[in-house]
């Protein structure tokens, strides 16, 4: 099942402040929801082995963050920390790619360690 679309939850919050400026329930719900989503989230990737599913709920914790910054009506840090969330997770997985492809390495925690990756040590120019 594809994942895409993150970021409408953030917009339509963001498009929509002046409803959310004037309903100050409904504000505090979002900064709410954002810091449980941000910190379960978080806790969550600190006990994945694999690191595709790190990266994932690390996404998913950045989102709530995301819905912090709305719901303390900082509607254009949210946008700015979406977009360039955008651009530094797309090359966070380039540099992970690139990495695993040099060293040969598994996607799993346990087999890491620098005896079973890297030779003398050292990481390969990549």
């Amino acid at each position: 099942m594809p994942h895409h679309g993150h970021g409408r939850g953030i917009y339509m919050v963001a498009r929509n402040n002046i409803l959310y400026s004037l309903a100050p329930f409904s504000q505090s719900l979002v900064l709410v929801v954002g810091l449980a989503t941000a910190l379960f989230a978080a806790t969550i990737a600190l006990t994945q082995n694999d690191i595709k599913k790190v990266l994932a709920y690390s996404t998913v914790s950045q989102l709530g963050l995301m819905f912090v910054a709305l719901g303390v009506g900082a509607y254009s840090s949210g946008i700015f920390h979406m977009m360039t969330h955008a651009f530094f997770k797309a090359l966070l997985f380039l540099g992970q790619a690139a990495s695993f492809m040099v060293c040969k390495a598994y996607r799993t925690y346990e087999r890491w360690g620098p005896e079973k990756v890297f030779t003398n040590n050292r990481m390969p120019h990549s």
